[in-house]
């Protein structure tokens, strides 16, 4: 019972709060990710949990202060557990590009100017440190 619930809630997704305009360009995603992302609709699933009882009305509008307090925290949870995947998705790719731009800049340095050469080797290594980093994240 428990796994068609889960099933039955990740097949039907609803719309949590919306992001900001600032989020949205700092933590731009793929629309594939964006949906996988979203918070999923809890107040069928929590509905079909209840005893099956004489009820006027939709049964989601039945739901005890304690449910809808629950459901509202699994919704901010999720949330922000989604906004986390996309920052350290943003954060990733970013320090993968910072990589290789950093690399190209150092292939059109002069050989002979080894004080530059030694200042990138230092950037490099900051950065693939923090790449290596937050790609498990991701």
């Amino acid at each position: 019972m428990f796994t068609t619930v889960i099933q039955r809630q990740w097949s039907s997704l609803g719309s949590g709060p919306s992001p900001s305009s600032l989020d949205k360009k700092l933590f731009n995603v793929g629309g594939d990710l964006s949906k996988a992302l979203e918070v999923p609709d809890v107040d069928a699933p929590v509905a079909a949990l209840q005893a099956n009882t004489d009820i006027p009305g939709e049964p989601e509008n039945s739901l005890k202060a304690e449910n809808k307090k629950a459901e509202q925290t699994l919704q901010r949870t999720h949330l922000l557990a989604a906004w986390a995947v996309k920052a350290s998705t943003a954060a990733s790719f970013f320090n993968r590009a910072s990589l290789i731009w950093l690399q190209e800049l150092q292939e059109r340095i002069p050989l002979d100017d080894v004080r530059s050469h030694l200042h990138v080797n230092k950037l490099l290594a900051a950065v693939e440190f923090s790449a290596d980093g937050s790609f498990p994240c991701t």
